[in-house]
């Protein structure tokens, strides 16, 4: 069944396991745990980070129209995070996001898709390691709130000598 607010979300990566590579220094925190395996994000500083697509689909699963408003331009965004819960990386870091307002009806059945690209690595431009959850969501105000969707990905680290 439908959520209460009747709008459905999914989310997706065109992958589930990416590679960094690395041709330079490699920094990895020590493991403090005796349980294996130790899964604690290493960084990478400098080499090639991959891009990830994500596709997030929205769809009116209700038969009324669903008003959403928006304070800026943005209509979404996508989080990545780490087994610690923090946000490592946000599709709308570093971006000039339009500051308007506007609304948005979907219609009963309607469906907006969105690909989202994002490059895999951390806000002060570090490779990624380990595993994470994406985390998409409508940037709405009001309601309906909390249309969000996750998935999880892994990024895998390989070192070139």
């Amino acid at each position: 069944p439908p959520p209460p607010t009747g709008l459905e979300a999914s989310l997706t990566a065109d992958q589930p396991v990416y590679t960094n590579i690395s041709n330079h220094l490699v920094i990895c925190p020590p493991c403090t745990t005796n349980v294996p395996p130790c899964e604690l994000p290493c960084r990478l500083a400098g080499g090639t980070n991959v891009t990830a697509t994500f596709a997030f689909q929205v769809t009116n699963a209700s038969a009324d129209p669903q008003v959403l408003t928006f304070l800026t331009g943005q209509r979404f965004d996508l989080q990545l995070i780490d087994t610690n819960g923090t946000i490592v990386a946000a599709w709308s870091d570093h971006k000039a996001i339009p500051q308007f307002a506007s609304t948005v009806t979907y219609a009963p059945g309607q469906t907006q898709d969105y690909s989202i690209p994002l490059v895999l690595a951390d806000r002060a431009g570090n490779s990624l390691s380990g595993p994470y959850t994406a985390r998409a969501f409508l940037t709405n105000t009001g309601a309906p709130a909390g249309v969000e969707a996750t998935t999880p990905i892994r990024v895998i680290l390989l070192l070139v000598p």
